[in-house]
């Protein structure tokens, strides 16, 4: 009994201790904004609403089932809401991963090990984003998909799970832009039966599935594949986004551990899955297993965004592979006892220490949004015609000020053109670009962060130049006006 309670219980208990801080994506501030004007209209927004020069314009609006979710849940119980909300996905997730890897490893603490080390690794992710609808939607499809062994060939049970992938990525489209990852599960069952020389039929059906979970999410979700297009040009907004670069270069930079730390568990995991399967070949773990895992860690090498794919969309079977390796000396009466308590332990650690030791833990973390700049603008410049850092503006969409609109803010490609976006980056290194950007739109007071490295070169000359002053300053940010 204590077999089966155990191991879900303190997995459950560990995905507590990792929602125990404030929630902190940005990017849910102004979809929490556009929700509501989705809910409002019954439908997705198809002009933008928030920005200053590009205010009716036409904007692709990837993820407007996610924003209207999100508003939804803030407008019956606010921040608070959307924080219980977290806790309860992650926890009745990791516990259902758990239950799944059951299936697939039968060690208890094994899996006990496996699920504390997973969860510290997906820890800084875990928050309601709507990427968890690409890895939901991978999840799914592949336990869809990995179902259809036993049918007969050509059947129709066969058949529909075969087709699984496709109707999931459709279907959950317009939560993400990225749903279109569900092609990875039909490719991975596509090369299993070629290295195991199955079928050319269910092969060339896999392949045909493969194409249609890119093309069929464009049916719910139009524009998406215009979106990921030039997103893979390199827009200029997301050439300064850190998760498009390595993990590892941002390691070595030190500008961010957990990345590289979370694609590492990934592999562990996939070199769990192939000794399982090189050890029992007729077992519950299966050559589309390993290759599915080995298909998401290959973009996690080169895009610090994808380094979670691993864990979070193939969070069972990296369980099992971890459960796999960690088994051998778990089967040692002191270490069956011992080690799962210390990585139990150390992974609670790992997350408390990864986000600080935070007094306020339900709701939004604020403390690092210009809140007290905002307020102090509303009282003294209502009408402010305001330049802001691209950080900002989320919150200054959440926070419906100024009125005019944002600059510039995280929605990136679905609205500004890179050309704007250019002169944006240009204005907060060169002065000369700023001043003539400022006499153009224009701009009569500015508010930037107070110890953000890409606009130092603009906070400076700011500081010595005549024609500005500090009209506010807190610990976060810093509010000047023309003279």
């Amino acid at each position: 009994m204590a077999a089966l309670v155990l191991p879900p219980l303190l997995v459950g208990g560990l995905a507590v201790v990792a929602r125990l801080q404030p929630l902190g994506a940005a990017d849910m501030l102004w979809q929490i904004r556009t929700g509501e004007a989705v809910l409002r209209n019954h439908g997705r927004q198809t002009a933008d609403l928030f920005s200053f020069p590009f205010r009716g314009h036409a904007i692709h609006d990837h993820e407007a089932a996610f924003e209207a979710v999100v508003a939804f849940i803030h407008g019956r119980g606010g921040m608070t809401a959307l924080w219980w909300t977290a806790l309860v996905t992650l926890v009745a997730t990791t516990m259902l991963a758990g239950h799944v890897a059951r299936r697939l490893t039968p060690s208890a603490p094994a899996r006990i090990v496996g699920g504390a080390v997973l969860l510290s690794a997906l820890a800084y992710r875990s928050e309601p984003r709507a990427e968890l609808a690409t890895f939901l939607a991978i999840a799914l499809a592949h336990w869809f998909r990995r179902e259809a062994r036993g049918e007969p060939d050509g059947g129709r049970g066969d058949l529909a799970r075969r087709l699984a992938p496709m109707l999931i990525a459709a279907l959950l489209a317009p939560f993400h832009g990225l749903v279109w990852w569900t092609a990875v599960v039909p490719a991975a069952h596509a090369l299993e039966g070629m290295f195991e020389r199955g079928s050319r039929r269910r092969i060339a059906i896999d392949l045909g599935v493969a194409l249609g979970c890119v093309l069929a999410p464009e049916l719910t979700a139009p524009g998406i594949l215009v979106l990921n297009f030039r997103a893979l040009r390199g827009s200029a907004i997301l050439q300064h986004i850190n998760e498009l670069r390595s993990p590892f270069e941002l390691l070595y930079h030190r500008v961010a551990v957990l990345p590289a730390y979370s694609w590492l568990i990934g592999a562990l995991g996939w070199w769990g899955l192939v000794r399982a399967r090189r050890r029992d070949p007729d077992g519950p773990i299966l050559t589309s297993d390993a290759l599915l895992l080995g298909l998401l860690l290959v973009p996690g090498l080169r895009w610090a965004r994808f380094a979670l794919l691993p864990v979070m969309a193939a969070m069972p079977w990296t369980l099992a592979g971890l459960a796999e390796l960690a088994a051998p000396p778990l089967r040692h009466r002191v270490l069956s006892v011992g080690l799962p308590a210390i990585a139990w332990l150390a992974s609670a650690v790992v997350m408390t220490e990864s986000y600080g030791l935070l007094n306020k833990t339900v709701g939004f973390d604020f403390d690092g949004q210009p809140v007290g700049a905002v307020e102090y603008l509303r009282k003294n410049q209502p009408d402010a015609r305001l330049f802001h850092s691209y950080n900002y503006g989320s919150y200054l969409i959440y926070a419906q000020f100024p009125p005019r609109g944002v600059v510039i803010d995280p929605r990136a490609q679905t609205l500004y053109p890179d050309q704007y976006v250019k002169r944006y980056y240009d204005a907060v290194t060169d002065p000369k670009v700023f001043e003539a950007w400022a006499v153009e739109l224009p701009f009569d007071t500015v508010l930037l962060a107070q110890r953000h490295k890409g606009t130092k070169p603009l906070r400076d000359y700011l500081d010595k130049a005549p024609a500005w002053r500090l009209a506010f300053s807190d610990s976060v940010s810093l509010v000047y006006t023309r003279r």
